[in-house]
């Protein structure tokens, strides 16, 4: 090791500079990928897909890490492009990095517990969705177009709050569309507003989202599945930033930064001639990758626990009480969870109704996920049970979990506090 490194080495211990070099996320995921294995090389590329960030950035965050001795660079067997592996043997600054380290994560669960809008409701302390936090902070920065790539439930619209609360627009509004719960001709009058008159049942004049969206951001949710003939007029829009409504002659203007994601692969809709080229490019100028809940099973126990602490605080019961059993943790972190985040607190919160009490266990879990045998398999000796005996307990269960709070338990269960008190009746229900 150079005496000039083995000086910056000192000097990192001794003032604090670590803590300025490990400010950014992604170098903390780099390092400690490298820490994970010191006699292990990485190329750059693998680094870069180990992290899901592009090549630029990922050799931009090693740089000042091989600069001050901390990561070794070489080239490779063949002589094309550098490996890095961890430096050890630097006993003076591996309690300050470690201290560094612990103090940055600490500060991110801190920023995601205490000021949950700071993340738009995002949670999580893996190595992949600190990069997307970075990211999040880099292109809210900016007035450039984002798009969100990611499977359904992997919180893409909190993805894009997140983007516009960290700008300088946040303080005006923030208007989304989903673009596959519209047919074409809604959409187009959600996002252009109309005149008085434009057709049948234009009764008044409407205000569209990009009217509203002006000096604010516009999130068009799905948006690979926008019509050919809406994808020109979107982009008309983008391009000029100007529209007219539906059945007006008047050339509106608007200040909007544009927000897209999707869950399908542009890409390859643009090979198939389903979505304009041109379009893509307008809108994927910053492309963000939100992992899959089984990418980052580290991040589970956190979520459920959130979810849980959440739910207990919504419907009034002691949030320090209810917990999960370490049995019922394995069991969420054993499952693959194919519809994210939302199936996992859509879970939670079943669970948290038919449990009853704390701690929730992994049996009350496989109840719910239907993986009980008692659940899957009828046993000959034991009696089919009828719809009506199901509910019956169903809605016992719930009302205990309630505390037979009337409102809650009928929002719970999705149905009025009239036909809750109508069932309570006749099922001849009380309270224990």
């Amino acid at each position: 090791m150079p005496m000039a490194q083995t000086n910056q080495a000192e000097l990192l211990a001794a003032d604090g500079e670590m803590r300025r070099l490990l400010a950014s996320p992604l170098r903390i995921s780099l390092l400690a990928i490298l820490r994970r294995d010191k006699h292990e090389s990485y190329s750059l590329d693998t680094l870069s897909r180990k992290t899901g960030r592009l090549r630029i950035d990922t050799e931009k965050c090693l740089n000042p890490l091989v600069d001050v001795g901390l990561v070794l660079s070489t080239l490779n067997a063949d002589g094309e492009g550098p490996i890095y592996r961890y430096r050890v043997g630097l006993p003076e600054i591996e309690s300050s990095i470690d201290v560094a380290m612990k103090e940055k994560t600490g500060h991110l669960e801190m920023t995601t517990e205490v000021e949950a809008k700071y993340f738009a409701g995002m949670i999580g302390s893996d190595e992949k969705m600190l990069v997307v936090f970075e990211m999040i902070h880099t292109v809210a920065k900016s007035e450039i177009s984002a798009l969100i790539l990611g499977a359904t439930g992997t919180g893409k619209e909190l993805a894009a709050h997140a983007i516009h609360d960290l700008s300088p627009r946040a303080r005006n509004q923030f208007h989304a569309i989903n673009c596959a719960s519209l047919p074409e001709n809604l959409f187009e009058a959600e996002l252009f507003g109309y005149e008085k008159g434009a057709f049948t049942s234009a009764h008044r004049r409407k205000i569209g989202r990009l009217e509203l969206a002006d000096g604010g951001t516009l999130f068009l949710d799905e948006i690979g599945e926008l019509s050919l003939a809406m994808q020109v007029k979107l982009l008309r829009v983008i391009e000029s930033r100007s529209f007219e409504r539906i059945g007006g002659t008047l050339t509106l203007r608007a200040d909007f930064r544009l927000v897209c994601a999707t869950n399908r692969s542009l890409e390859d809709m643009v090979a198939a001639g389903t979505f304009r080229e041109d379009l893509y490019y307008r809108i994927n100028v910053f492309p963000i990758r939100l992992p899959s809940l089984r990418e980052r099973p580290g991040d589970i126990p956190i979520l459920a626990r959130e979810f849980l602490r959440k739910f207990c605080k919504q419907n009034n019961l002691p949030v320090e009480e209810w917990r999960f059993s370490d049995d019922a943790i394995a069991e969420l972190v054993a499952r693959d969870w194919p519809g994210n985040i939302r199936e996992l607190n859509n879970v939670v919160q079943r669970v948290a109704v038919m449990a009853g009490d704390s701690p929730i266990t992994a049996s009350s879990l496989k109840l719910i996920l239907g993986t009980a045998a008692s659940v899957l398999q009828i046993s000959d000796s034991e009696p089919m049970r009828s719809l009506r005996d199901m509910e019956r307990e169903h809605v016992n269960r719930t009302l205990a979990a309630m505390s037979w709070n009337i409102k809650a338990t009928s929002e719970v269960l999705g149905i009025s506090r009239v036909t809750l008190y109508k069932k309570i009746r006749d099922y001849r229900l009380e309270r224990a």
